[in-house]
């Protein structure tokens, strides 16, 4: 059902797909003028992957790994700072729009911006404690505990897979948000985990591919849009699934294609 209602207003609302085409390619043209380029490693990848809010084709490919010293320091670290702070502007208008579509509403450019702004402090500030706790917290566990650190990552996962999605669904305060996320996503574990892991084998089916073709930088740039809308509309079923969790009776939406 999800499904067919995310696609539906990919369709309808060409906006969902168009700004993370926008951000993407606008991000690779940073990239290339500071001197990353991005690379995806060579061979066949098969990744895993649930998109939760705006689409990123990084997401699902397999990049090539830089050494810890040239990744915390240099163009690198500027471009993942800057990346973070356009991301968590552009999702908080995104993430509203898409639940207003949802609710059959238009969201029109002003509305937009202004959701951006409004949740912008806020989800700026849930993924700085995520990539704090994600590159020291992690970094530091693994030499403590080695391989059983994946376990504590899937964990942390759960724990903050709808964090965003209630701080701008519910209108939440960072701290209310990630307590509301995990407590719904944790108290419907079951029923949430049936819905994202058929998305997350699909995803990683369609991963392969996508690894392939962007191993060539026209490949990549191409893949731009082309996940911008497939990964869109999974994003769109995602917050619709956390949609009815809220609220299980939510006005239906017309499919029209």
């Amino acid at each position: 059902m999800e499904l067919g209602t995310a696609f539906a207003i990919v369709r309808r609302h060409k906006w969902v797909w168009l700004v993370p085409t926008a951000l993407g390619l606008g991000w690779l043209m940073i990239s290339l003028l500071l001197g990353a380029i991005p690379a995806v490693k060579e061979g066949v990848h098969f990744k895993f992957t649930v998109p939760n809010g705006m689409p990123s084709l990084d997401s699902i490919l397999q990049m090539q790994q830089q050494p810890i010293n040239e990744a915390m320091g240099g163009p690198v670290l500027l471009l993942t700072v800057i990346g973070m702070a356009i991301g968590a502007f552009l999702t908080g208008g995104w993430l509203a729009g898409v639940f207003s579509a949802l609710r059959q509403q238009d969201t029109d450019q002003a509305e937009f911006m202004e959701n951006c702004q409004r949740f912008f402090g806020r989800l700026l500030a849930a993924r700085l404690i995520t990539f704090v706790v994600m590159v020291f917290g992690v970094l530091t566990l693994a030499m403590v505990l080695g391989p059983l650190v994946f376990v504590l990552m899937l964990v942390a996962l759960i724990y903050t897979f709808f964090w965003e999605l209630a701080i701008v669904r519910e209108d939440l305060s960072v701290s209310e948000g990630f307590t509301r996320g995990h407590r719904l996503l944790t108290g419907r574990l079951g029923e949430v985990l049936g819905f994202l892991l058929p998305i997350g084998l699909l995803t990683g089916f369609l991963s392969v591919f996508a690894n392939l073709l962007a191993q060539s930088f026209v490949g990549y740039v191409l893949m731009i849009p082309v996940w911008s809308f497939i990964g869109g509309g999974f994003s769109v079923a995602v917050a619709a699934l956390y949609d009815r969790l809220v609220d299980p009776s939510p006005p239906a939406i017309e499919h029209t294609f």
